[in-house]
């Protein structure tokens, strides 16, 4: 295979193949193939088969990533769903991966970032336990930690009292099966203290 023509511009690479084809690219995904490094070819310098492969790999990326920016465009992604959408699009793990940590890497996806979005919006919706809100988000493949820290912001302060009223819509701690089926629901033993039944 040769290269006919080949242009970089802003890490961008171009390369016109001599049987019609191109392949593009940002150089940025060269070095995630797990190979050695590859060095761009010549106008009209020909690319072996190990070049093709890392070149392939770099341009598959790119196409991924921009599949990438386009759903998080529409919503906020974290990690597990986007690689989830990425897979049923036909990329495989390695090019999801590369895409991932450069997105992580500039900010775009940030799975602590969209678990607090996430409970922010459904605690404006809905009265739920921290149980129940702790597994939705883990369904959605984030890792406890990721959870429990969105879990810990989106519950600040007085956030966690005013949850446990919502909760329990008028009733009293008693009338909820008391303290104890509170707790297995989630609620902080502080939480209950400072409910004013």
């Amino acid at each position: 295979m040769i290269a006919k023509d080949v242009r970089q511009e802003n890490g961008l690479v171009q390369i016109k193949l001599d049987d019609g084809g191109k392949l593009v690219f940002y150089e940025r995904y060269l070095h995630n193939c797990g190979g050695a490094a590859v060095e761009l070819p010549a106008n009209g310098g020909e690319i072996g088969p190990e070049e093709e492969t890392v070149f392939r790999f770099a341009a598959a990326c790119l196409q991924a990533e921009n599949a990438a920016l386009k759903l998080t465009a529409r919503a906020e992604q974290c990690s597990p769903l986007l690689t989830v959408k990425l897979r049923r699009r036909g990329y495989d793990t390695a090019v999801i991966g590369a895409v991932l940590r450069r997105l992580r890497d500039d900010g775009l996806v940030d799975d602590g970032r969209y678990a607090e979005r996430w409970l922010a919006a459904r605690l404006a919706r809905k009265a739920e336990s921290p149980r129940k809100l702790r597994a939705l988000l883990m369904a959605k493949g984030l890792d406890a930690r990721t959870v429990q820290n969105g879990l810990k912001k989106a519950l600040a302060a007085d956030g966690e009292v005013v949850l446990l009223e919502r909760y329990l819509g008028g009733r009293s701690l008693a009338e909820a099966g008391g303290r104890g089926a509170l707790r297995a629901e989630g609620f902080s033993a502080e939480a209950l203290d400072e409910f004013q039944d």
